[in-house]
């Protein structure tokens, strides 16, 4: 062997050697107790912070009697859930933030609902704290009640994807697999012609919910579909209802708020908690236009 071999190898020996030794003496030192001048106490103490949740969502309905100024949609589609009448297809029609999608999501909530109608609450309500509930309410992965926008799935392949997809049965016995469609009037002439056939004759414990503020577009695309729906229009909500229902919130949340701004002319209650919601993000407990208006 020649000298610089000789010479790498060990140097490499040495190394090798260097490197053992070190993790040696670490581990000789974790199994050491070091003395308590050196110790480092632990603590149970944790910071968890609450998630920050846009008013909107935390106060949206949960039951049928939560809607407010619908309370003739409400009592038709409670009594229809009690009485196990529930059509195979619905469209909800109306301006945007009057409840439309929310009535849906409640309506999907009242026939999977595990304590429907429990503690003594009215026929046809659900309870709105079961897993069930909780999932739909939250827009957590569900494989019963899927919620589609038509406005970004409006093709016919989607029409005929979502016309598969109906054709399984739900998760469980007794209950109903829920299809939510927003903005029907975006889905093209193709795609409704691709689901005429499932809506004439639907599977068993399927039900089809189309929201649209636009009714008379699907009448002009798709006129025989509306002779296959049961149509239910939702009345605009007037400023009166919605600062009763802001003071409700600001209430709930222990805000002290300008009687002039509640009293202020909303234009829709799914959009009238915005500005508090700026205010609480900015640290501000009071509402007023010149602190919660950015």
């Amino acid at each position: 062997m020649s000298g610089a071999a000789a010479g790498c190898l060990g140097h490499s020996t040495a190394t090798w050697n260097a490197e053992v030794g070190t993790r040696n003496i670490r581990a000789n030192v974790r199994r050491q107790d070091l003395p308590l001048l050196f110790r480092v106490p632990r603590s149970n103490f944790r910071v968890r912070l609450r998630p920050m949740i846009a008013l909107a969502r935390k106060y949206r309905p949960k039951r049928f009697s939560d809607l407010i100024v619908q309370e003739h949609i409400a009592a038709a589609l409670r009594g229809a859930v009690a009485g196990g009448r529930v059509a195979h297809g619905y469209l909800f029609a109306g301006p945007r933030g009057v409840g439309k999608t929310t009535a849906a999501r409640i309506l999907a909530m009242a026939l999977n609902c595990e304590r429907r109608g429990a503690a003594g609450g009215l026929a046809g309500e659900p309870c709105g704290e079961c897993d069930s509930c909780t999932r739909v309410w939250t827009g957590a992965a569900n494989l019963d009640v899927v919620e589609l926008d038509a406005a970004s799935n409006r093709g016919v392949d989607d029409a005929r994807d979502l016309r598969e997809r109906a054709m399984y049965a739900a998760s469980a016995e007794g209950r109903h697999k829920v299809y939510i469609v927003d903005e029907a009037h975006m889905l093209t002439r193709e795609a409704w012609n691709a689901l005429l056939k499932i809506l004439e004759e639907p599977p068993p414990r399927v039900v089809f919910v189309f929201a649209t503020t636009e009714p008379q577009k699907i009448a002009q695309s798709a006129a025989p579909i509306l002779s296959r729906l049961q149509r239910f229009d939702f009345r605009r909500i007037g400023p009166h209802a919605i600062a009763d229902r802001l003071r409700h919130v600001v209430t709930a949340e222990r805000l002290v708020a300008d009687e002039p701004i509640l009293a202020s002319s909303w234009p829709e209650p799914g959009r009238c908690c915005a500005p508090y919601c700026w205010g609480i993000s900015a640290g501000n407990r009071r509402g007023s236009r010149r602190r919660c208006w950015p």
